[in-house]
């Protein structure tokens, strides 16, 4: 099997901790008007946190040293390729076919559309910065861009904990009222940024 199929389990268990993090933080911020809501879930989430850790640092142990040097190698030919194949241009209309693609989405305001608008927004950006390509696109283009991915970001992030809070929710009245705090939170967010994709324009074709 291919090397990098070994990173699977690295990916999963990050991803959980970066989740459950997230989550912490966000709760934090609700730690004075809900103290009790807020002290049962940071509790309950403790032993899923330390699971997730031993099995990040388990994923990693178990990473054989030979095949992430294989790994390496051949990213290094994938990249040598890459370049000897004018990457600049490609890297070019990849990031254009990125916008363009967010376009016929922009009038959506569900969770997943939203979720790959910003997906295709980051590679855009990714891909500005690592060919040096800000000079192909307007300047106030490219911090709208930014602007818009993190605040899709800071929406997508509220929309993960509220999924978290709603088999709780019926169980304890602080859970409850805390999730009711946090959907309207997260519909007065999705109109302003829909309202902001309402005047998306494709300016990078």
């Amino acid at each position: 099997a291919p090397p990098w199929k070994k990173f699977r389990k690295t990916f999963k268990w990050a991803g959980a901790l970066r989740d459950l993090q997230v989550q912490a933080r966000l709760l934090g911020a609700h730690r004075d008007a809900f103290p009790e809501a807020v002290k049962l879930l940071l509790k309950s989430q403790a032993p899923i946190r330390k699971h997730a850790r031993q099995e990040l640092r388990r994923a990693l142990d178990n990473f054989p040293a030979e095949d992430l040097q294989l790994l390496r190698k051949d990213l290094q030919l994938e990249l040598e390729q890459l370049l000897a194949a004018s990457p600049r241009e490609q890297a070019l209309a990849y990031c254009r076919a990125q916008l363009q693609a967010a376009d016929p989405l922009t009038g959506a305001g569900d969770a997943e559309q939203l979720h790959l608008i910003r997906i295709r927004l980051k590679k855009a950006l990714y891909l500005v910065d690592l060919f040096g390509l800000a000079g192909e696109f307007p300047g106030k283009r490219l911090k709208a861009i930014d602007r818009l991915q993190k605040r899709l970001g800071q929406w997508h992030d509220r929309q993960v904990l509220y999924e978290y809070l709603q088999p709780f929710a019926p169980f304890h009245p602080q859970i409850e009222q805390l999730s009711k705090r946090i959907r309207n939170e997260l519909n007065r967010r999705r109109k302003e940024i829909v309202r902001e994709l309402k005047n998306w324009t494709d300016t990078a074709a």
